[in-house]
């Protein structure tokens, strides 16, 4: 447990390190190096390392530009200009809903059956969230209306979404035979590339202030070596060896590391609807996968 514990850590991590990164790079460009950058190292190392070649039919490449639009461009572009406007503990909390929402549209989509214990936990994870979404948490939060969302958190609402989604993409081409690292580099890439070309023309070619460029590959290096290498590969592995269940049991663990590093390294304050939120959403996530 203590491995899981860990790379739920560093998946907080990357929140953090993220809303650091944003003081030096628009979101756009942010994410279109840091995508370009870490695909190419995953299809160096699927290519080279493991010596593999993989054959890709027309139709596959049509679900591979889906996957690169809604896994990586709709998601981390929308998530980060978000990240911009809300503490990086909300947003990692808002992202751990994750499991709830791949179940609905299971439910939509492929018509998957839903039980009576994971109804239950997605009604008291999704109530479980009022607290923290009406009641803004940072000083920067404070201009909406009580009982309203406020634009980023649309935002990051539809991202998250969006990410969701793109893993049933993802899972067919895997059930195809392709593997999970050649999906992820080919997406990083064109994805990434999605992400500069939108930049190029909100953001300018080159947005960097004089002096900004060390810091921001230091960041980008940093969120390419825990969210694209370590996090990627440590969920696969832990999958195999605790099943999938047991590893999304405990993605409540992520807005808990998201919070003590948003208030030690960002400063942000850990209100009381935060823990109330928290609690929710974990015994939520308790009565989802309640067998």
């Amino acid at each position: 447990m203590l491995l899981i514990a860990l790379m739920y850590a560093l998946l907080a991590s990357t929140f953090v390190l993220g809303k650091a990164a944003l003081s030096y790079s628009p979101p756009a460009f942010l994410i279109g190096v840091r995508m370009l950058i870490g695909g190419a190292l995953l299809l160096f190392f699927y290519r080279v390392v493991q010596g593999r070649k993989t054959r890709v039919s027309f139709a596959d490449w049509g679900i591979l530009s889906l996957i690169s639009l809604f896994h990586i461009y709709l998601c981390l572009v929308p998530q980060f200009w978000a990240l911009q406007y809300l503490a990086a503990s909300k947003t990692t909390l808002l992202s751990s809903m994750k499991p709830f929402l791949t179940a609905l549209l299971a439910y939509g989509l492929y018509q998957e059956r839903l039980s009576g214990w994971q109804c239950l936990g997605m009604v008291v994870g999704f109530v479980s969230l009022l607290p923290v979404v009406l009641f803004k948490q940072v000083p920067g939060e404070l201009n909406g209306n009580l009982l309203s969302l406020s634009l980023p958190e649309i935002v990051l609402f539809g991202s998250i979404l969006s990410g969701t989604y793109a893993w049933f993409l993802i899972r067919k081409l895997m059930r195809k035979g392709y593997s999970p690292i050649f999906i992820n580099g080919i997406a990083m890439v064109m994805g990434g590339t999605m992400a500069l070309v939108h930049g190029w023309f909100t953001e300018g070619f080159y947005p960097l202030a004089p002096g900004a460029w060390w810091p921001f590959m230091g960041y980008v290096m940093l969120l390419i070596l825990f969210g694209n290498v370590i996090v990627f590969n440590a969920y696969a592995w832990l999958i195999q060896e605790y099943g999938i269940t047991e590893v999304a049991l405990f993605r409540f663990l992520s807005p808990v590391f998201g919070g003590f590093f948003g208030w030690l390294f960002l400063g942000e304050q850990i209100t009381w609807h935060y823990g109330v939120s928290l609690a929710g959403i974990a015994y939520g996530m308790r009565l989802f996968f309640k067998k």
